[in-house]
């Protein structure tokens, strides 16, 4: 099997309350970004967040994803690294194409969820479709990320718009609560059943909301290890993992080191930043250069 990715979500809304681990502004997030890039991660994913408050700054935080992503490429030069949004409405992805016009640094990345406001047609004009559309006009990579089997759909008919490539970068949003199917192979088996044809899927496995009591972040990493997924885990979308609180929570660097055991048990060799970007159909990235393409990147 190919080399496994793992993504580090390392901070999302969780406050420090919940997790005294968890990164707030750029600073903080650096100094964790770069530990999980040596513990093996190759995708960090980072909210922009108040350093002193944690607030989300969501659309407004422009500033704060350069800042951060300046200083994690001086450690990390090819790192792919990726901001969040408030769904696909264009009012809330202003700041995914400020990023993705910064003459220096970029946007190479992005994540799209399937939360269609248009509804479904040969013509779809939904939300989604259309940040897919101006994505793809920016040269900008992006994963969907699906959390129930009618998902599929709708990505079967970007698909059928030409609105996606030759890689497939699927988000399995798996939940401990009632929604999608029961995480597990049986679940995961009807997602890649509905993978467009032609097309060639790298998925990762993520438990969003995951419950502390249960073990679901664990199987279903250990799954996607062993069956030729990759792996997105932190302490964004699981804080209190293995009930544990405090300053006995894991750290985001734990949560990596766990799915790097993942992989060496499976055999796989665990990905650098630079085979990741072949694996998922990205380009190189130079140390000290903006993406592929920036210059040709208008809008």
């Amino acid at each position: 099997m190919q080399p496994l990715i793992i993504e580090a979500s390392i901070n999302e809304s969780v406050p420090k309350s919940v997790n005294p681990h968890v990164p707030y502004g750029p600073d903080e997030a650096v100094a964790d970004a770069v530990a999980c890039v040596r513990a093996g991660a190759s995708i960090i994913h980072y909210h922009a967040r108040d350093p002193v408050t944690g607030e989300n700054e969501w659309e407004a935080g422009t500033a704060t994803y350069l800042r951060f992503y300046r200083a994690l490429r001086a450690e990390c030069p090819d790192i792919l690294v990726y901001p969040t949004q408030r769904g696909s409405l264009p009012e809330r992805t202003t700041h995914l194409f400020e990023l993705a016009r910064d003459p220096e640094e970029g946007l190479e990345l992005a994540t799209v969820d399937v939360f269609p406001t248009g509804g479904l047609s040969r013509d779809d004009s939904s939300a989604t479709a259309a940040l897919i559309a101006e994505l793809r006009r920016h040269h900008v990579a992006f994963s969907i990320g699906v959390r129930t089997i009618g998902h599929m759909r709708h990505v079967a008919n970007y698909h059928a718009q030409g609105l996606l490539g030759p890689v497939l970068v699927l988000k399995i949003f798996w939940n401990d609560h009632e929604i999608g199917p029961v995480p597990g192979m049986r679940g995961l088996q009807m997602y890649l059943d509905s993978v467009p044809d032609g097309v060639r899927c790298e998925w990762f496995n993520t438990v969003y909301d995951g419950r502390p009591d249960r073990t679901t972040l664990r199987t279903t990493s250990m799954l996607a290890a062993a069956v030729g997924g990759h792996i997105r885990t932190g302490i964004g979308e699981n804080p209190e993992l293995d009930e544990r609180r405090g300053a006995r929570a894991y750290t985001n660097v734990d949560h990596v080191r766990m799915a790097v055991d993942l992989g060496v048990l499976a055999g796989r060799d665990i990905a650098t930043p630079a085979v990741a970007r072949t694996i998922l159909g990205m380009p190189p990235r130079a140390a000290g250069s903006a993406p592929a393409g920036i210059t040709d990147r208008s809008g």
